[in-house]
């Protein structure tokens, strides 16, 4: 019966065991498999992507042509509903109302909140133009100075205008809209505190994304996958653009947010509003930036290279085949050995429920009474035996009396 019973639950463990063992080496391949590669797109961003497609556009036409005046051409505003708040404009396409509304209820907390980040930036009235697609933003934005055609928001410092589509022009889809606005604030807030001042591309764009709460969902893939293959841009590269080629743009956007990461992470944000403020001053970006944090642009760039190289310094390690063969063969010792106690336990416990079963089974033992019984081998308590001087004899159930 114990053999047949082993037998069966044996059976079973060992089946189970070597299931774990299978599922164990299908874990640990699935690093090494290659998935198809999919194709990248030029640009990251939008509802259900990494961040919004944002510009900033301040060239010197649309500044001196456009101050205090945001222009449009004729009738491209026709049509458009309004909303004003203290600080703002907004107009907005039809079919857009809702949307409008919950802009202009954000809008001027967003600018509150970023101007005690960053450091006061007064200005005129921000207009906010919000439309439907791409198309209808081009139609409503400056005519000497239209947007790109990838974009889904655009700055005009210069302007204090602001456009927004509330569709992604690649993918159709709804942007966030809020997320978008609150970048755009961020760019023009900037750009008002350093008085149009030129700024390179990656501080610019970096400032807005960190100001903004957007720290580029995907940029600790791109930066581990540009440092393990030694790709970092030069900030030199990225100063006065981001690259043509769409495939280095996420990396320029990673890494503007990054290093714009690491100086407020190891000099606080003190430094980076002064470094602002005195840009708006009109001193030199590099000037500037040797008198706040006393050393110079290609040297905070070494000590961010060297942090970026010693954060991900463990991960060649990690992902290296030595490493995962090494870890998955003691995790397999680990589980045969967790495995055979366990066996152990089970047929120890399998032997004491067995012999328990035979003890309960076996009939109980028929012992010599030690104190024998008169009168039948039977005990009466002593006020039923009859008194009387004639000798009796119990049997039968009756006393019978001995002659």
């Amino acid at each position: 019966m114990r053999a047949s019973r082993w037998k069966g639950r044996g059976v079973k463990r060992a089946v189970r065991f070597r299931l774990r063992w299978l599922g164990w080496l299908l874990l640990a391949a699935v690093p090494f498999l290659s998935p198809s590669p999919s194709p990248r797109l030029p640009l990251g961003t939008f509802a259900d992507e990494p961040a919004p497609i944002v510009a900033r556009l301040a060239t010197p036409a649309a500044t001196t042509t456009g101050a205090g005046s945001p222009g449009a051409a004729p009738g491209a505003l026709d049509g458009l509903g309004s909303l004003s708040t203290p600080r703002f404009v907004l107009r907005f396409g039809r079919g857009l109302d809702e949307q409008a509304r919950v802009l202009a209820a954000k809008a001027e907390k967003d600018l509150d909140d970023l101007q005690r980040l960053l450091g006061p930036a007064p200005g005129p009235t921000v207009e906010l133009r919000l439309v439907a697609n791409a198309r209808e933003m081009a139609r409503v934005s400056p005519p000497d100075d239209p947007p790109p055609s990838w974009a889904t928001g655009v700055t005009y410092g210069g302007r204090s205008l602001i456009l927004l589509s509330a569709l992604s022009p690649r993918s159709g889809r709804f942007v966030p809209l809020p997320a978008v606005m609150r970048h755009e604030l961020a760019h023009l807030v900037t750009d008002r505190i350093v008085k149009g001042h030129p700024l390179p591309r990656w501080l610019d764009e970096g400032i807005a994304l960190w100001a903004a709460g957007d720290d580029y969902a995907g940029r600790s893939e791109e930066l581990l996958d540009a440092a393990l293959r030694d790709k970092l841009l030069p900030l030199e590269r990225i100063s006065r653009g981001y690259p043509a080629d769409p495939d280095l743009v996420p990396l320029a956007y990673a890494q503007s947010v990054d290093i714009v990461m690491y100086l407020t992470d190891t000099y606080g944000r003190a430094p980076l509003r002064r470094l602002l403020r005195e840009v708006g001053e009109g001193k030199g970006f590099r000037e500037a930036v040797l008198d706040t944090y006393g050393t110079s642009v290609a040297r905070l760039e070494d000590d961010w290279r060297e942090g970026i190289r010693v954060w991900y310094r463990w991960v060649p390690a990690l992902v290296s085949g030595t490493t995962l063969w090494a870890l998955i063969s003691f995790l397999l010792a680990w589980a045969y050995l967790k495995q055979r106690q366990r066996r152990r336990e089970l047929y120890a416990r399998w032997d004491r429920e067995e012999e328990a079963a035979e003890r309960a089974a076996r009939p109980a033992p028929r012992w010599p009474d030690p104190d024998p019984k008169p009168h039948g081998g039977i005990r009466l308590p002593l006020s039923a035996e009859p008194k009387g001087k004639a000798p009796l004899v119990f049997h039968d159930g009756r006393y019978h009396t001995l002659h």
